[in-house]
């Protein structure tokens, strides 16, 4: 079952900083997930995040584009909307 995220639990998952969105999920063992949206910089972040397994490693894509790390680049220049997957789970590499 996919959850709807609090302000709360979106503002410790997911960060602003000067270059992008930091995404960090936690998430209780017994979710599957959560979807969740956040403005930033005047573009739309519609967030999913996917339990995957047991495990902290964490897996980001960004309009599905594989995103290294776990900050997100500013999107282009007159992007006023982003989709974002996020999957948690399995063995940090």
């Amino acid at each position: 079952v996919t959850k709807t995220a609090t302000p709360e639990q979106i503002l410790e998952v997911v960060r602003a900083g000067f270059d992008g969105l930091e995404i960090d999920p936690v998430l209780p063992m017994d979710w599957d997930g959560f979807r969740a949206e956040r403005l930033y910089r005047g573009v739309r972040y519609e967030i999913s995040i996917q339990r995957k397994g047991a495990g902290n490693r964490v897996r980001l894509w960004m309009d599905g584009q594989e995103v290294e790390g776990r900050r997100l680049p500013l999107p282009s220049v007159g992007v006023d909307r982003v989709q974002v997957e996020v999957w948690l789970g399995g063995k940090e590499e």
